[in-house]
């Protein structure tokens, strides 16, 4: 008889199983015409060659099916891969179902348990090694809980889990905003932080599409060794070029005042100028000055309460006059007259119907370096015609009215990307945008930075997190803890648990250790050849500097040589003048002495000249060599310095 096997049939993908749900869900054909495989249980080819249809049902009775089939079911979407060896080519599945938030399989939920823990120890400032007994802790609260039961987060995998898995996963998700916005503000200070280290903080502001209004978000930690102003635009391009960012969509920087700030904004603004773009400059910050009186103004209030009367007379005085000269100082400074800052007064919603301002509006669109065409530009007045016909409901704009105790009226007003986010969404009967233009103006107008508050808190942070008892921490883990606790306030406002947990994030924690090993093998490999560099590097200095040895004897054995060849010369020079001498005397034995004179003065001189050729060109030898290997020695640095910059 022939040897019959059974195919798989492409009929079996209309059945049902015994809950009435449809096989084709996680059916699939496997990487031959007799093989099957469940994608939710995630098998490898499973044989109908023999049994049929009925290798199917008896997979489906199979307990871990069933039990995978049923989280699928109260869960929201499965990505698988199928890869096939013959005809069948490799393709990506999606299942959706209902709530996109919920996990997905039993391992998954394990993990979601994990995170929601890592959240809650980045939040509390917990130490990595506060989770070694969590689990123990959980299967003791709850023995009946499985996923209790597979819990297991130590202080090593705490570690790998915030600085290779949440921390970047969270920092992607930034970048992802900031490309697709407009434009952004680039907010950065540095400060020596517990690990005595100099630490440079950036922030982005921006409009965010997901929130409907301004926000500022925490970027990266760049560490520096001394603050120098290449150190630190180096640190921020670099990061730029990493992460793929558009250096011109940067519409201004907010910084502190030091001088060297100033540097870094002319630098980073020369470095935009490269592609046809450039910062907004509306003058400095000056705030830092301010918060720092008060912060003296403070201890200087307790120790008055210890000194005489007449003391402290003299003392609010002398504060009075400090007060006229820090607002001299201030109207010096701040940018009182800036025209383009008193303009706009227009996003105020009570300057809509005044007569001037279209012109106002369009002054502004106008000062936002490469943001409008002239056509956008030609299209404001219209669009802000319409909008000072808009009937606006008074809501968006006041957020409560109240009476006081004393009966006096009080009005809370919303903040203003609140009111314009609501004056955006508006849409024609079409269902587009009404104000296109307005909104590119508004949206890169609120980002402008009103100082640098948002770093300053941002080191309250720091020092929250990054305590005295973690100055050992590395830099992936101090970016890791402060992008998730940036995502725990952005995501889930302030609470762990309400940051949605989806299954990207998921297979980012789950992968996280592999990407940690796998770094950590880099790391190694270029230690390892950094070692053998530098073994080559003293073996090569070894060498030079027996080269070098050799090459000063020569050099001195030929200044020698080159001394008693003068001193032979001479002789020569001297028999032939006692030679002419004795000839007019027609004295014989002078004559004869001379002749010998010569003659030993001459073979002298042979002599020298033929080792003086030796040693010389045993110096280019040498010279030449030398030479081979200073080449070699800075390919195999400029090799080095390439491979690192590739893998890092």
């Amino acid at each position: 008889m022939p040897d019959y096997k059974t195919k798989l049939n492409q009929s079996w993908f209309n059945k049902l199983d015994s809950n009435g749900n449809s096989v084709k869900m996680w059916l699939k054909q496997g990487s031959s015409e007799t093989t099957f495989i469940c994608t939710i249980c995630r098998t490898g080819d499973l044989d109908c060659s023999n049994k049929g249809w009925k290798a199917v049902e008896q997979h489906m009775q199979n307990e871990k099916h069933k039990y995978n089939l049923n989280a699928l079911k109260n869960n929201s979407q499965l990505t698988f891969s199928i890869s096939a060896t013959t005809s069948f080519t490799s393709s990506t599945h999606t299942i959706q179902l209902v709530d996109p938030n919920k996990l997905l399989l039993f391992d998954d939920q394990v993990s979601q348990a994990e995170i929601l823990w890592a959240l809650k120890s980045v939040q509390n400032a917990f130490s990595y090694k506060d989770s070694d007994d969590v689990g123990e802790l959980l299967r003791t609260m709850f023995p009946d809980s499985k996923i209790a039961q597979k819990f297991s987060i130590q202080h090593s995998k705490m570690s790998y889990v915030i600085s290779h898995g949440l921390g970047p996963y969270f920092r992607d998700l930034l970048i992802k905003d900031i490309k697709n916005c407009e434009r952004f503000v680039l907010c950065f200070d540095e400060r020596t932080n517990n690990q005595n280290k100099k630490q440079l903080d950036v922030y982005f502001r921006y409009w965010s599409s997901q929130k409907g209004l301004v926000v500022t978000r925490y970027y990266r930690t760049i560490l520096l060794g001394h603050a120098q102003v290449n150190v630190v635009v180096d640190g921020i391009l670099g990061a730029f070029r990493t992460d793929g960012i558009d250096i011109s969509k940067l519409l201004m920087l907010s910084r502190d005042n030091p001088n060297v700030n100033k540097t870094v904004e002319k630098m980073i603004n020369d470095a935009m100028t490269k592609v046809n773009a450039e910062l907004l400059n509306i003058g400095t910050c000056n705030l830092h000055v301010i918060h720092n009186g008060f912060k003296a103004g403070e201890e200087a209030r307790r120790l008055l309460v210890d000194v005489s009367a007449s003391d402290r007379a003299t003392f609010f005085h002398d504060v009075k006059m400090i007060y006229h000269a820090i607002a001299d100082n201030l109207k010096k400074h701040l940018p009182l007259k800036n025209t383009f800052l008193k303009d706009l007064h227009v996003l105020d919603p009570a300057s809509r119907t005044k007569e001037d301002s279209a012109d106002t509006m369009i002054r502004v669109g106008r000062a936002i370096p490469k943001l409008l065409s002239n056509a956008e530009i030609n299209r404001i007045r219209h669009e802000f015609m319409m909008y000072a016909a808009e009937t606006i409901d008074q809501s968006w704009y006041i957020k409560n009215k109240y009476h006081d105790s004393d009966g006096n009226n009080h009005t809370e007003y919303q903040q203003i990307d609140y009111y314009w986010n609501k004056v955006l969404s508006l849409t024609t009967s079409f269902g587009l945008p009404k104000y296109p233009t307005l909104s590119k103006i508004v949206k890169n107008i609120l980002i402008i930075s009103h100082g640098n508050s948002d770093v300053e808190s941002g080191f309250s942070i720091n020092e929250h997190i990054v305590t005295e008892n973690r100055t050992l921490l590395s830099l992936s883990s101090i970016n890791g803890l402060r992008s998730t606790w940036d995502a725990i306030k952005f995501y889930g406002v302030g609470s762990p648990h309400r940051v949605p947990i989806k299954i990207d994030m998921v297979r980012a924690v789950q992968k996280s250790k592999s990407v940690y090993n796998q770094e950590q093998l880099s790391l190694k490999s270029l230690a390892d050849r950094e070692k053998e560099q530098s073994e080559k590097h003293e073996h090569t200095n070894e060498e030079m500097k027996k080269l070098i040895d050799r090459e000063n004897q020569l050099l001195s054995r030929q200044k020698g040589l080159q001394d008693e060849q003068k001193k032979a010369q001479l002789l020569v020079g001297e028999g032939r003048q006692r030679l002419d001498n004795a000839l007019k005397k027609a004295d014989i034995i002078d004559a004869q002495a001379a002749n010998a004179l010569i003659g030993a003065g001459d073979e002298q001189v042979k002599l020298i000249s033929d080792e003086l050729f030796k040693i010389t060109h045993e110096l280019l030898k040498i010279q030449s060599k030398r030479k081979n290997v200073l080449s070699h020695v800075q390919k195999k640095k400029q090799n080095m310095t390439t491979t690192a910059n590739d893998q890092f």
